[in-house]
């Protein structure tokens, strides 16, 4: 029933109620009128009697008659007011009908499934549609809208690459060149395939050869090789064998860079995979190991030869997996932040590893004296036991075997199609995806800013980035509004949070020196490219993106620094720069769209802002100060009712199950309290903007029956329209760090008070719980 026929049935209501009234009225008239005509018309011996009494009964039916007028004035006025306010309350936001309305409505409505209650399933009900009718393409293991803009950011990208010129902001650009030049060498698949194997074993006499082959003139002694020196070329070659090595901003220091250890050095996607005796599990391993005799036997290696020397890199893998300490052990940053020198740390390792001259043969100088940060003592300290017990030809074997996994895209395509047996029992896809967009994707790796300075100067709207830093200002406004109405939080912990607030830095769109071509050619500058020869320019991008990290050590750090590409489609918090960061790449529909209600524009925008700063504030970011200082700013009081509302979140999303696998709750508590937080803290953004407009901004869109309000929540719910497969599904309960996307959106809704309103949910229907959780 349409608004417009309920106010109909109402109008007709009151006149029908009017009608009766006047028509009682009108019968006491007739009756009054009968009995004045009757008694005077009669003629009675009491004549004096009846003339007094007439006179009374004149009296009262003019008094009457006035009262009954009045009675009838006063129904018409209230049924005018509830008519009146029946309007006010009901009648249909005025509807925009421009061409960008009509669109916004129609790219609503193609995600939607209205057939679903909304209070019963919010996923089903905004992304119903989208999960009929989308293709996934049967390359991803994963597929969202996010995996949308990202390949139609690479469908730009390519169009700007496959143009001849070099010209950038009207001069000739060398990074430009190169970004093209290293496109054209990974597009040449016939001299690729023509040069066959002979890149591959370059690459493993580069890595001082490998025991699996003795093909193709490689060679390997136990009595020339040297471990120490296999390990630092792994290293400064931008692999991760056994552990990771980088310089990076100091926790505890913000204003200097330390080097940084890690534990590393595994194949498969977690280390539950090494163990578990799930079926799923059982193939990927196999998997793993088919995948490494086809690459002996692509080296002309035997299968008997290879599945020996693959099944001791496993093994060995199977033991650094027992060593490596679980992820969830590592969420809290001031449990893990270990500074020790270089002396410490050595007697740490044990005698298996020299660091000294491990430091000496990385960076190239003497750093005996400096400090480290070691984020797993325990893995280190069982580390040189592991190293202790392997046969030094293993060690070889994997330190190539870690470089080799993790290159075959740069190979020719015989490898690329064996490393998809491992793929496909991994994550579940059933095709390698076109090589235009693989190669899109390593000039974005390589030469990510020279892309994104074409990108932006060719498809960037420059007036987004004021639009959204408007956006933001609502964003942080509102987070602050809503700290002291935090009820667990003292005072003293709360005037901290807010001036950490303040001080988050923001960053739109893109550095402003990319658009400079002096910059952004100098910062390539020691980058080389070799004529004809893919794989080794490759490599030598890798090697001098590690020198650049490398290089920073004893500098200042640049809090302004860039650690994503304005092309990509993503964003981010960095806890050491307390800084928020949303690239050109994600600031377009339906993420960032001008042309939409602001409603929901504040449903997506809004709250991937609002996650990203509440990220500040979450298990990990609320150990770090203003300055990206690990300090511990609260107060006992605070941080123990910190603790007690995040295990209601932990509770919450561990209850949750995806391919009979529990949810990790505390493993994905941060992204939990990021989404729960910022669609809070949209959400009363959106309200307070929407006082600040007036009803001169509150437009709906043709064909939704949606009120603003919901409008805001449809916005957020159509952010995490996915696709996985089972496989996946599984990797990711155990490996990321995010929720399932399903369970993103109505965990965050089911906690949310004011979805509940929006959507006048019953009291507990499915995303209406009785029991919420919520941290800010």
């Amino acid at each position: 029933m349409t608004d417009s026929e309920k106010a109909q049935i109402i109008i007709t209501i009151d006149k029908s109620e009017l009608e009766r009234a006047r028509n009682r009225m009108i019968a006491e008239g007739y009756r009054y009128r009968s009995l004045d005509n009757k008694l005077s018309d009669s003629d009675s011996e009491d004549d004096t009697v009846k003339k007094r009494h007439g006179g009374q009964q004149r009296f009262l039916q003019k008094s009457f008659i006035c009262l009954l007028i009045l009675a009838v004035i006063i129904i018409a006025v209230l049924a005018g007011v509830i008519v009146w306010q029946y309007f006010q309350k009901s009648k249909p936001e005025e509807a925009c009908y421009s061409s960008e309305c009509v669109q916004a409505s129609a790219y609503i409505l193609g995600k939607m499934d209205q057939t679903v209650d909304p209070c019963q399933d919010f996923y089903r009900y905004t992304c119903g549609n989208w999960m009929r009718t989308t293709k996934i393409p049967a390359s991803r293991s994963r597929y969202n809208i996010f995996s949308e803009i990202e390949d139609q950011n690479k469908e730009k990208v390519r169009t700007i690459l496959e143009k001849p010129s070099a010209m950038f902001m009207n001069n000739h650009s060398t990074a430009i060149e190169k970004a093209k030049t290293y496109y054209k060498l990974c597009m040449d698949e016939t001299r690729i395939e023509k040069q066959g194997v002979d890149p591959v074993i370059k690459l493993i006499r580069d890595l001082h050869s490998w025991p699996l082959t003795s093909s193709h003139g490689l060679t390997w002694t136990e009595t020339s090789w040297d471990f120490l020196r296999a390990l630092a070329t792994n290293h400064v070659t931008g692999f991760s064998a056994l552990f990771s090595i980088s310089v990076s901003v100091d926790d505890k220091n913000s204003s200097q860079y330390i080097i940084e250890f890690e534990q590393s050095g595994l194949s498969l996607a977690s280390r539950e995979e090494y163990f578990s005796n799930h079926s799923n599990y059982k193939k990927i391993r196999q998997g793993f190991l088919d995948f490494g005799v086809r690459i002996g036997e692509l080296l002309g290696e035997d299968n008997s030869t290879v599945l020996k020397g693959m099944t001791a890199i496993y093994n060995l893998e199977s033991q650094l997996a027992k060593i490596h300490v679980p992820q969830e052990e590592l969420l809290d940053p001031a449990k893990t932040y270990h500074k020790m020198t270089v002396a410490e740390f050595q007697n740490l390792i044990g005698s298996s590893i020299d660091l000294s001259q491990y430091l000496r043969k990385v960076f190239g100088r003497d750093l005996g004296d400096a400090s480290v940060l070691v984020y797993t003592p325990k893995y280190f300290r069982e580390l040189g036991s592991v190293l202790d017990k392997t046969p030094k030809s293993t060690l070889a074997s994997y330190l190539v075997w870690t470089a080799v996994n993790t290159q075959v895209g740069y190979f020719p395509n015989s490898f690329v199609e064996a490393s998809f047996l491992l793929s496909q029992a991994e994550s579940g896809v059933h095709a390698v995806d076109p090589r235009w967009q693989r190669c899109v994707s390593k000039v974005n790796a390589a030469f990510g800013y020279a892309t994104s300075a074409l990108y932006v100067q060719d498809y960037f709207a420059k007036e987004s980035k004021s639009k959204v830093l408007a956006i933001v200002k609502e964003i942080e406004e509102a987070f602050i509004r809503g700290i002291p109405l935090v009820a667990w939080m003292d005072d003293k912990t709360r005037e901290i949070a807010i001036e950490k607030v303040r001080k988050i830095v923001q960053m739109i769109g893109y550095p402003d020196w990319i658009l400079d071509t002096v910059q952004l050619d100098m910062y390539y500058q020691n980058v080389t490219l070799v004529p004809m020869e893919f794989l080794q320019s490759h490599l030598n991008i890798r090697r001098e993106a590690v020198r650049r990290n490398h290089r920073k050590l004893g500098t200042v750090p640049d809090r302004l620094e860039w650690h994503m590409m304005p092309v990509d489609t993503n964003a981010y918090y960095s806890q050491s720069n307390n800084q928020i960061v949303f690239p050109a790449g994600i600031l377009q529909r339906p993420f960032f769209t001008p042309s939409f209600p602001m409603s929901f524009n504040f449903g997506t925008t809004g709250m991937i802002i609002g996650h990203e700063m509440t990220h500040g504030f979450d298990n990990k970011g609320r150990h770090y100060d203003k300055y990206g200082n690990l300090n511990n700013w609260w107060t006992d009081q605070s941080a123990s009712s910190f603790h007690s509302q995040t295990s209601c979140m932990v509770r919450q999303y561990s209850n949750y199950t995806a391919e009979k696998t529990h949810l990790k709750g505390e493993r994905v508590l941060g992204e939990n309290i990021a989404d729960n937080g910022g669609l809070k803290t949209a959400y009363a953004a959106y309200k307070q903007w929407e006082r600040s407009q007036g009803s001169a901004e509150v437009k709906s869109l043709p064909g939704l029956s949606l009120t603003q309000e919901q409008l805001f929540f449809v916005g957020f719910g159509q952010l995490w329209c996915s696709y996985y497969t089972p496989q996946y599904t599984k990797q990711a309960i155990l490996t990321d760090e995010h929720t399932i996307s399903k369970f993103r959106t109505i965990g965050v809704v089911s906690n949310s008070g004011d979805f509940a309103r929006a959507f006048q949910c019953a009291p507990n229907t499915p995303m209406n719980p009785q029991t919420k959780c919520q941290v800010w």
